[in-house]
């Protein structure tokens, strides 16, 4: 029986990239080790490891639109 384990550990890695003065497109990277079963606290078997991708895109649209903007 896999038994619930107390420790956790997150990996992740981020990037980030301007595509344009205005535009930035970041990509976010996750691996869990021995995930908390906090949605479940009576598990009684270890939930798997998880591999999870993120995607965000910022837009600055007051810069697109030619206005002034703070840095």
């Amino acid at each position: 029986m896999d038994r619930v384990r107390r420790g956790k550990a997150i990996f992740k890695l981020n990037y980030g990239i301007a595509v344009g003065r205005n535009v930035r497109i970041s990509l976010n990277i996750q691996y869990v080790v021995n995930p908390s079963n906090f949605p479940q606290p009576r598990a009684r078997k270890q939930s798997g490891n998880i591999l999870a991708f993120g995607l965000r895109i910022s837009v600055n649209i007051a810069g697109l639109m030619g206005m002034l903007t703070m840095k």
